[in-house]
């Protein structure tokens, strides 16, 4: 039977973007629209792949949410997804290795590890908190005008209209040396390394803004994973809307009717 809706519009890929573009879509516009998302790959999730190991989800792609997500806290949440704290060995300790050998051992006394890590790297751990927060607060700024209703053509005009345009044009190491105002730092080759080389499987070659937004937990907020799989955040989200999901299908062309 031919669908009654109003208008149709098309999703091109099924990751979590693309499920957060079908959820605001559906809630704008209620049920007038039929919404379709044309997916290349094989499952919906886009850079999330959830597979299950003896009972237990193991993240192959994203692992880990910022709270301060908030569309993505939004849809774990809607889609009645259980926030858990990320996995891993609690009780163990932060080593760093500089593929020579170890350089850093966290201490097992809070005030001790800090300690070392002003000792190794200076002021620059005090630093690097102010550096990322002053970027957050700009990210945070989007949230305001996506609440306004503004809607954007490009995502770096969204980027540059609250001032964080420029962050995707030059590396992250550019970008902290200069804020450090020095030509080298051991914390930035060391730590901070270490934190995208987790988080992006990348060196400090990646842009600020990427390299940034890993550090956000260092300033606010928490991190957590979903008990689920994080794919299940596309994939019910999806669900919810009633969006019909075509996989296997790779958008090479589009036309103005």
């Amino acid at each position: 039977m031919a669908s009654k809706a109003a208008a149709s519009i098309a999703i091109i890929g099924g990751g979590v973007g693309g499920a957060s573009t079908s959820y605001y879509l559906r809630r704008l516009l209620g049920e007038d629209v039929d919404l379709d998302v044309y997916e290349r790959s094989p499952f919906v999730g886009g850079r999330t792949r959830s597979v299950q190991v003896d009972g237990k989800f193991v993240e192959l792609g994203a692992s880990i949410i910022y709270t301060g997500n908030r569309t993505a806290k939004l849809l774990a949440e809607e889609a009645g997804l259980t926030q858990v704290p990320p996995g891993g060995a609690a009780n163990g300790r932060l080593g760093l290795y500089d593929g020579r050998g170890i350089v850093f051992v966290e201490a097992s006394n809070q005030w001790l590890f800090v300690w070392d890590l002003l000792w190794r790297y200076g002021l620059q751990v005090l630093w690097t908190p102010r550096i990322v927060s002053r970027v957050l607060d700009r990210w945070n700024k989007i949230y305001d005008e996506l609440d306004a209703g503004r809607s954007f053509r490009h995502p770096l005009d969204m980027l540059d209209t609250v001032g964080l345009g420029d962050l995707t044009k030059v590396s992250f190491e550019s970008y902290m040396l200069q804020e450090f105002g020095t030509e080298d730092s051991k914390y930035l080759r060391e730590m901070l390394h270490a934190v995208n080389k987790v988080n992006y499987n990348s060196s400090n070659d990646l842009n600020a803004l990427s390299g940034c937004v890993s550090l956000c937990p260092m300033v606010t907020g928490s991190l957590f994973t979903i008990e689920e799989g994080i794919q299940q955040i596309a994939v019910r989200t999806f669900q919810s809307v009633k969006a019909a999901v075509h996989v296997n299908a790779e958008v090479t062309e589009v036309r103005s009717r």
